[in-house]
């Protein structure tokens, strides 16, 4: 009994909440909506909410809010198509969890101030002090980049490793069934003046994006929903102009090139689904919703066949391969992350593996491709 219920603790708990209309009966105000599941939802253990709304009838804004609560996503069902694919992502992901109550906490160094970080993920703490950032749970394969702007303050004299602050991470290792930490300390170089040739780092002018195209898309829908589609248009087109600019800095990274033109393409469609008003309501408004939530946190919404599929990799990965000891002395590696990369559960990567290209950048793991290609079969 005792062994049952150390199970049932370390269990992956989820709702998936269905619906085709507005809440028209109890509470149907979103905001105490979201306040009472959020009283409910902070009691352990933790459950996850996943919401799924069918046709043109249900709020994208209330349903995004309270999967955002619940830690979960929010799926857009436009019609039967959809159906299997944001299954299958849900699923995919929920099977393949690494890690639970993923915390990241960014303690300045004496003298650096935090001035925002830019997520939507729930943070605490500001100004001088440690500013700590709740994402979740993690899937395997999967990775979160954490944007923050600080403050330094002035040298006397130049330092090459000049300490900005301490990052710290602690999560529940579902494989390992235990609790664990780890610990960075962040430095960067400081010189008397900036190098003539210097450039900018691709990765971070591709996380810049990648925050920005996700604010662009939700103020959008904002200006939107008041009717001013003009603001909204000209708002999202200056920032597919700025996109032109990153994917110059970002030239030769296949991976960002293939980032920044799957933002564009993600701003382009949220044009011509505000092209009158009928079609922002119909589809738009939601489309907008979910793809701007799947930027900020870096998780598909299977909004699109484009953000790859099951065929993308040359083997398929059903959640997390497993640990086990590398002969070459690398430690406990993972059988499915990425060469290079970091499963979730901490394990580093095995030699590298030839993989076929995607066609489009995706959030979308490989547990959950693999799961898109076995609901296809399911769903006929």
């Amino acid at each position: 009994a005792t062994h049952a219920v150390e199970l049932e603790a370390d269990a992956v708990r989820s709702v998936f909440l269905f619906t085709d209309g507005l809440a028209n009966e109890g509470i149907t105000q979103a905001d105490k909506l979201v306040e009472l599941l959020q009283k409910m939802l902070d009691r352990t253990p933790r459950v996850r909410v996943y919401t799924f709304g069918y046709g043109a009838d249900h709020s994208s804004d209330m349903l995004q809010r309270i999967a955002e609560a619940g830690g979960g996503t929010y799926y857009f069902i436009e019609n039967e198509e959809n159906i299997p694919r944001a299954f299958a992502d849900a699923l995919g992901g929920l099977l393949s969890v690494a890690a639970q109550n993923v915390e990241v906490t960014f303690e300045p160094a004496d003298g650096v101030q935090v001035l925002e970080a830019h997520t939507s993920y729930r943070t605490r703490g500001d100004g001088a002090g440690p500013r700590t950032v709740s994402v979740g749970d993690l899937f395997c394969d999967e990775h979160k980049d954490l944007l923050l702007d600080v403050r330094l303050p002035a040298l006397a004299a130049p330092a090459p490793d000049y300490p900005v602050g301490t990052l710290k991470l602690t999560y529940l290792d579902v494989y390992g069934a235990r609790l664990a930490s780890e610990e960075l300390l962040c430095t960067v170089a400081r010189p008397a003046e900036a190098p003539v040739a210097q450039r900018a780092s691709p990765a971070v002018a591709m996380q810049k994006a990648r925050v920005v195209t996700a604010k662009t898309l939700s103020e959008a829908k904002s200006q939107c929903d008041g009717r001013n589609y003009a603001a909204a248009r000209e708002q999202i087109q200056r920032e597919i102009d700025g996109l032109s600019r990153v994917q110059l800095q970002v030239a030769g990274d296949e991976e960002s090139e293939a980032m920044a033109a799957g933002m564009v393409s993600d701003l382009r469609e949220a044009l011509d689904n505000m092209r009158d008003e009928s079609t922002y309501k119909r589809r738009g408004s939601k489309i907008m919703r979910g793809k701007a939530a799947m930027h900020f946190m870096q998780r598909t919404a299977a909004l699109s066949d484009d953000e790859g599929s099951e065929d993308d990799e040359e083997e398929e990965a059903m959640g997390c391969g497993g640990l086990f000891d590398d002969d070459d002395g690398n430690g406990m590696v993972c059988q499915s992350a990425a060469p290079g990369a970091l499963c979730a559960s901490g394990a580093a990567a095995p030699a590298p593996r030839r993989a076929k290209k995607s066609a489009a950048y995706s959030y979308a793991t490989p547990a959950q491709k693999s799961m898109r290609g076995k609901a296809k079969s399911f769903f006929g």
